[in-house]
């Protein structure tokens, strides 16, 4: 975990999902390396292998919200309708980076 959280800081992303997806294969059920594979595919600007991940991690993950933000920033500006469902979902989860962009773009 450590190395591919150092890969990650260093924006190595690449290596990281490496790293991340070998981990997950191990532990498979630890969502964080999914979350983290996500993540590493977003600041990639790699948005549509992301949502996969996203979308998968949203199934693992009912309560956090963390996943619908990230599918809403995704969709955002090709369809910010649906976007600001996804925005608006994480909103009422208690994901506080939802506020920002709901009150700023989907209203």
């Amino acid at each position: 975990t450590a190395l591919a959280e150092n890969f990650f800081r260093i924006k190595d992303y690449e290596s990281a999902i490496k790293m991340y997806k070998e981990l997950a294969e191990i532990e498979e059920n630890e969502i964080t390396h999914i979350e983290n594979i996500a993540l590493s595919y977003f600041k990639m600007e790699d948005y549509v292998t992301a949502k996969i991940y996203y979308d998968k991690l949203m199934h693992l993950d009912k309560e956090s919200g963390k996943p619908e933000y990230f599918i809403g920033l995704i969709l955002i500006n090709s369809e910010k309708e649906k976007a600001c469902e996804f925005i608006r979902k994480s909103r009422l989860k208690g994901f506080n980076e939802a506020i920002f962009v709901d009150e700023n773009y989907c209203n």
